[in-house]
């Protein structure tokens, strides 16, 4: 008996897992527009992008060691980059 409620509730876990909100319905019709996905794809980017920045100047800030904040700087080169390639 104690196996089969077990067994309910994960197909009952499985059924909600499936389930989708409204906002991720939303998500995926609006990624079908090809307008809407390149510019969600740069806004992607420019947000990390933004994040790496602001934590390359947080360690400048803190005198953070030179060496350390030479490969943060390489690594945003890379990033850069790579999305100019996109």
């Amino acid at each position: 008996m104690d196996f089969l409620r077990t067994l309910q509730e994960k197909k009952y876990l499985n059924k909600i897992s499936e389930m989708k909100t409204n906002a991720e319905i939303y998500f995926e019709e609006q990624m079908k527009n090809p307008e809407f996905r390149v510019h969600y794809s740069f806004a992607r980017e420019k947000y990390k992008l933004e994040f790496m920045l602001e934590k390359l100047i947080e360690n400048i800030n803190s005198d953070f060691e030179k060496t350390k904040l030479l490969k943060q700087a390489k690594k945003i080169e890379k990033y850069v980059s790579k999305i100019c390639l996109m």
